[in-house]
């Protein structure tokens, strides 16, 4: 949709890093099928994966041009995810525990376990020991093009996760055991329909919005269970690297950088230490 219609008849001779430049530019700028903008930071960082991949993949074919892109990047967007307040999260959660049917308590897992919605939509009984207490993440959820002779133009399939640091088990606290047991089910079923029929990650993305409005909670994305997870951890002072290995990250750097917020609560009490630390100086 993105690269063929723009890329895709231009002869090797003419495929240059400026030319690539100024379609990643364009992409930021009006890229958006529908017309109403540019593509996200995210999305136009994922097509140019694409791009250089096949200017690899050409290089391995001995095309005879010279394009080296590893010099483009794309500087991520600025936007700071919203992360839940302890009043929201409070809230949220006394209500997914109430009446929990299936979709409530995967969400509660999302929150207290940091996985991503796809992760969720992928995990199966067979990946959930409730003895040991733990879940194995080796699979996502998405939704892709079907390429069949079916009528259907994208269907829902389980992939690898994106990474191997992705691919992880991860312990679970008590009360997540105990939300979990009375849906258990057969080893091959999945935990959110209790069938062999996966689950569709915007269904939920949806079902969440609805959560969210039925507790008069401020409008948020389903990642922002991800990262208010993380945040939490370290508010409590959660040992980084042990945080980095349940969000499934390559190094602790992307999990600083990218997961952690620190709320102004936070901030406020490690001032406070400075402040603690100014009054013993000036008594002694």
């Amino acid at each position: 949709q993105h690269i063929i219609p723009r890329l895709g008849m231009v002869p090797l001779r003419e495929f240059t890093v400026p030319l690539v430049e100024k379609y990643i530019s364009d992409l930021l700028t009006t890229g958006r099928l529908d017309g109403s903008g540019g593509l996200s930071a995210k999305t136009a960082t994922d097509i140019l994966v694409i791009i250089k991949s096949i200017v690899k993949y050409a290089e391995v074919l001995d095309a005879k041009f010279r394009c080296n892109l590893k010099g483009i990047t794309i500087r991520a967007d600025d936007r700071e995810m919203r992360v839940l307040t302890r009043t929201e999260q409070d809230k949220l959660t006394a209500f997914l525990m109430q009446n929990a049917d299936r979709t409530k308590v995967g969400v509660l897992l999302c929150l207290y376990t940091g996985i991503r919605v796809g992760e969720l939509c992928a995990l199966r009984w067979e990946h959930i020991s409730l003895a040991e207490k733990t879940i194995f993440i080796c699979g996502t959820a998405q939704r892709v093009q079907d390429f069949s002779d079916s009528n259907r133009k994208t269907h829902v399939t389980i992939t690898s996760p994106k990474s191997k640091s992705s691919i992880r088990k991860i312990p679970l606290p008590d009360f997540l055991v105990e939300q979990l047991r009375p849906f258990m089910s057969g080893a091959d079923t999945y935990l959110l329909t209790g069938t062999a029929r996966v689950f569709e990650p915007r269904t939920i993305q949806n079902r969440f919005k609805k959560y969210l409005q039925l507790l008069e909670l401020p409008d948020c994305g389903f990642h922002t269970l991800r990262h208010t997870f993380a945040t939490r951890c370290v508010e409590l002072g959660f040992e980084i690297k042990s945080l980095s290995e349940i969000l499934g990250h390559a190094d602790i750097e992307i999990t600083l950088n990218r997961y952690v917020h620190s709320s102004m609560d936070l901030k406020r009490v490690n001032m406070d230490k400075v402040a603690a630390l100014l009054c013993i100086i000036s008594t002694s």
